[in-house]
């Protein structure tokens, strides 16, 4: 599903105002943005390698908590001043450890982890914004995980 070119604008909007961390990046599998909120194993965000390599990721991942659409806008550039650049790593399966991250994502989204340490997000779309492939991983809808 295309984003609206209304959509786009609000979310140039939004971005300006989001606060989310800059951090420094594997999974299996098709289409997959995963976060693991673990004390023992780490907190990190995850991208398939399929993903990544759709999204042409290198070395570097643009990401964007959209917390009101219930979305995260993942890129190798995106254009709004409050993305965080993140540094990953991995040749094609990328993997980013930050606690700040995670916990932003876990409290903007309510996510739930009282019974789990990692969540998978497979709902998927894409688009481009100034030419560049852009993820927009469906996070919750309407308050709901999804």
């Amino acid at each position: 599903m295309p984003i609206s070119q209304e959509l786009k604008q609000s979310l140039r909007e939004r971005a300006l105002y989001a606060n989310a961390p800059t951090i420094t990046a594997n999974t299996n599998g098709d289409y997959s943005f995963g976060i693991v909120n673990s004390e023992s194993n780490g907190k990190r965000v995850s991208i398939s390698k399929s993903l990544s390599i759709k999204l042409e990721l290198t070395d570097n991942l643009a990401i964007l908590p959209m917390i009101d659409d219930g979305v995260v806008l993942l890129a190798k550039e995106l254009p709004f001043p409050a993305t965080s650049r993140v540094s990953i790593r991995g040749k094609e399966k990328k993997i980013a450890y930050s606690a700040s991250l995670v916990h932003l994502l876990t409290e903007a989204f309510g996510l739930d982890y009282s019974a789990r340490t990692s969540m998978s997000f497979s709902d998927i779309d894409f688009d481009t914004i100034d030419g560049v492939t852009v993820a927009i991983v469906k996070i919750c809808d309407k308050g709901m995980v999804a």
